[in-house]
């Protein structure tokens, strides 16, 4: 595999001979200075919006160096193969001495340095909630969930919003949970900021249109990934038409942020993935897979 290091002698043998999981600092700071990737970014950073299937972006990039979501149960970076990867550190992320980083930290909450080549998947507003909820459910009810689940104790503040229905859940969960895609970019919840703010963005995704993103994603960077899923599951959700209906009223500032991103890609010449009638108008009843 073709790493992304700058050449300067025989240092990238050297390079790929480090799988040491902890660096000491300057060691860490030396080796993110080699990285060269794609156009002359020197490093990736993920705003990692919750059931946008941001796992599996995440796991792409971790699968070039030989890593899952494992690794990262009790520990916020690593490094194997010379990549350095970051999980979750607001001050790892902002000094920016890593190959990849992502988080569900707001963007309004970083400092990102310059030379990023930064990411967002973005999803159906109401696909995403009921993935959300379906995850609760999962985390709650099946006897498999705490092996399966690095994060298992994690999710414990968050069962009380479920409730007995969807719409208990539509009452309890805090609307920065609800309008998360909002949220990730505008602590307002300012629809045009938050639409500034992505198209800023060097590429957006979108989970209904993974495996296309993902390689447009990897023929900019020049990188070889692939698509490789670290969660799947299912659990059964049974929303009632008017709990859905309740829901697309609850998220209709996320749907015309969707709505206009969508609208800004196309008029951009990019390939539209979806049209811009259609979010969150399917019901999503039943569905086996989440993410």
């Amino acid at each position: 595999m073709n790493l992304p290091f700058r050449q300067t002698g025989n240092h990238v043998e050297l390079l790929k001979r480090i799988v040491r999981k902890r660096l000491p600092e300057p060691r860490i700071r030396w080796l993110a200075s080699t990285y060269e990737i794609g156009d002359g970014y020197r490093r990736i950073y993920h705003f990692h919006v919750r059931k946008t299937a941001g796992t599996s972006l995440d796991a792409a990039f971790w699968n070039l160096a030989n890593l899952d979501l494992l690794d990262f149960e009790k520990k916020t970076y690593t490094c194997k193969n010379g990549l350095i990867i970051v999980r979750g550190h607001k001050k790892r992320i902002e000094d920016g001495h890593y190959f990849y980083a992502s988080s569900h930290i707001p963007a309004h909450e970083l400092r990102l340095p310059g030379r990023t080549f930064t990411l967002v998947m973005l999803r159906d507003p109401l696909a995403r909630v009921l993935s959300h909820y379906r995850y609760l459910l999962w985390r709650l009810n099946d006897p498999d969930a705490e092996a399966r689940e690095p994060f298992f104790d994690e999710l414990e503040p968050e069962l009380p919003w479920l409730g007995e229905s969807f719409g208990d859940f539509l009452d309890r969960v805090p609307r920065e949970h609800l309008l998360r895609q909002l949220y990730m970019f505008s602590d307002s919840y300012d629809v045009d900021e938050a639409v500034e703010r992505i198209a800023a963005c060097s590429a957006v995704g979108f989970t209904e249109a993974f495996a296309e993103s993902l390689e447009e994603i990897a023929r900019r960077l020049d990188l070889p990934l692939s698509v490789r899923s670290e969660r799947r599951f299912q659990y059964p959700v049974h929303p009632t038409d008017t709990e859905l209906a309740r829901a697309r009223v609850l998220l209709e500032p996320e749907i015309e942020l969707l709505a206009r991103v969508t609208e800004l890609r196309g008029s951009g010449g990019g390939k539209r993935e979806r049209s811009t009638s259609s979010w969150g108008a399917g019901t999503s009843r039943s569905p086996s897979r989440s993410t």
